[in-house]
């Protein structure tokens, strides 16, 4: 193997690790579950750059391991688990949230992209 895999498992490497950093950090350092439970809307901390860090952490760990795996051809998991994911979020959980919060959520959702990290509007 070249060069070139060990870039590829590097990149694998480095998708793996931000995704488990994204889950910790909205699972745990956000106290995730205490703001869920005082119906609090979380706006900062991870969730400043991406609206929900534990489904956008999916992808980056899905697609790490394809890499580091060597299968090119199981990419097209995450694409699929993207798709259903984002129609999912759109269905319920978005709409949840809107009636939830208001024109609070509404002004964060304008500001912060759904899945993916650090795009802003």
């Amino acid at each position: 193997m070249g060069s070139g895999y060990t870039n590829v498992c590097l990149i694998g490497l480095l998708l793996v690790e931000i995704g488990i950093t994204l889950w910790i950090k909205a699972n745990i350092s956000s106290r995730l579950i205490q703001h869920v439970k005082e119906n609090k809307l979380i706006t900062d901390g991870v969730f400043a750059y991406v609206r929900h860090p534990i489904y956008s952490a999916f992808p980056h760990l899905f697609i790490g391991l394809i890499l580091l795996m060597n299968n090119i051809y199981l990419l097209i998991l995450p694409i699929l688990f993207w798709i259903f994911l984002t129609v999912l979020m759109i269905l319920t959980e978005e709409k949840k949230l809107v009636n939830e919060f208001g024109e609070a959520y509404i002004n964060y959702a304008k500001k912060t992209d759904r899945v993916i990290l650090f795009r802003r509007k």
